[in-house]
């Protein structure tokens, strides 16, 4: 797997995000739209994509695919069955799918926040990312009452620093 990090700036200069994982580069790309919101801030937060290459999918990974309209996606994978795998975004209750998975191109293996790299590896990512995804049919509620539930979240990876 190529270790070569490439940023896709928002000018007119587009980079082919897919020919670069083909050609199994990780690339740094910003993020547009708010679907992965709380996790990660639109034109804020920087997405880190690798290839899938050999990777088993699971549950919770978040990846790059194209739905069937042609966009690219990146959301969450919220379940795999016998029938495809099924993705949501973070900031939402619908539920995309199924979809084979040769759709899918990229996995998201950091994210970029203040200039500072994250690892999806993090256990305070795991975990949060793990209980939000749970939580899938209380979003709304939890999405309406943000503000309490961002200082929720804040606590505890402040506790996570503090313990380092």
């Amino acid at each position: 797997m190529g270790d070569t990090m490439t940023k896709q700036s928002q000018s007119t200069n587009k980079i082919d995000i897919l020919t670069l994982l083909r050609e199994e580069k990780t690339i740094e790309i910003p993020l547009q739209g708010d679907s992965m919101y709380p996790f990660l801030r639109p034109l804020k937060d920087h997405v880190i994509l690798s290839p899938i290459g050999n990777r088993q999918l699971k549950v919770n990974d978040v990846c790059l695919y194209r739905r069937n309209d042609g966009v690219l996606i990146c959301h969450r994978i919220c379940e795999i069955n016998k029938n495809g795998i099924y993705t949501v975004g973070d900031h939402q209750d619908v539920i995309d799918g199924p979809f084979k998975s040769d759709v899918f191109y990229g996995i998201m293996t950091g994210y970029l926040r203040n200039g500072k790299k994250h690892s999806c590896q993090e256990w305070h990512y795991r975990v949060l990312s793990s209980i939000w995804l749970l939580l899938l049919g209380k979003r709304l509620f939890l999405l309406r009452n943000r503000s309490r539930v961002l200082a929720f979240f804040a606590t505890i990876q402040n506790h996570a620093k503090i313990k380092k």
